[in-house]
């Protein structure tokens, strides 16, 4: 009798276990379902982040590039305004304005050195008359190749300047004697007598010179200036012409 009992209570616990694995599993099968959907939306999320990410890179190098750019274009006329402030339009030379900054330093370092300091003031001679036979553009040319034979005779220490019109000034610091300046002036004054070649022309013309020592003819610049242009106007010789001649044939113009 109690076997009996027994046996017919086993199926309702099997059965119980059964509900219970059922419902276990069912639940199981939820949280998976609801982990999926969880991992599913941050997929997407990350994903929306990603493509947000990319655009904010793509127009952050937008921006790079377009900033670049400006900083570039900048740059550009920066060094225009610089070369139009401090160098001649013509023949590339450092101007007026510049001389006068670097003579002004280099005045000072002699003085500090003890050391001479030398200005040539270059002017050509008869160079009016370029103009009036060959006019102005051939005139320009000539200027910028007596400047291109000037700056080639100086070292690389030594300003070159266009002054203005058709004078010129080399300035020659930290001297170790007099005789340099001498000697720079004949060479700048014999490269400059070399025929030039313009338009079919052989133009020869002489260049006037005049010299000034720092500090045997002045301590400032200015006076510096004005004795070279005072020995240039003694030295300049009012007669003198530049000489120019048609070329006939192509081997003359070799």
């Amino acid at each position: 009798m109690k076997e009996a009992i027994r046996n017919s209570q086993e199926p309702r616990g099997s059965a119980r276990r059964g509900v219970v694995s059922s419902i276990d599993a069912r639940d199981y099968a939820e949280s998976a379902l609801a982990e999926l959907a969880a991992a599913r939306r941050a997929l997407l999320m990350s994903q929306c982040e990603t493509l947000a990410a990319h655009t904010a890179i793509h127009k952050l190098q937008e921006t790079n590039a377009r900033l670049s750019a400006e900083i570039a274009a900048l740059q550009r006329k920066e060094a225009q305004a610089l070369a139009l402030a401090y160098f001649d339009e013509l023949t590339g030379l450092p101007n007026r304005r510049l001389l006068q900054d670097r003579l002004g330093q280099a005045v000072a370092q002699c003085a500090r050195e003890q050391k001479q300091l030398a200005l040539l003031f270059v002017d050509l001679d008869g160079f009016k008359g370029v103009n009036d036979t060959l006019g102005h553009a051939a005139g320009d040319t000539l200027l910028k190749r007596v400047a291109d034979r000037i700056a080639a005779s100086v070292r690389e220490a030594d300003t070159a300047c266009r002054y203005g019109g058709d004078e010129f000034v080399i300035m020659i610091p930290s001297l170790a004697h007099s005789g340099v300046a001498t000697a720079v002036a004949e060479k700048v004054r014999h490269c400059l007598a070399e025929a030039y070649v313009i338009d079919g022309f052989r133009i020869t013309i002489a260049a006037s010179i005049g010299t000034a020592l720092y500090p045997d003819h002045g301590q400032a610049c200015e006076d510096l200036l004005k004795h070279a242009d005072r020995v240039l106007y003694r030295a300049k010789s009012r007669n003198s012409k530049a000489s120019i001649t048609a070329l006939t044939s192509p081997e003359a113009q070799a």
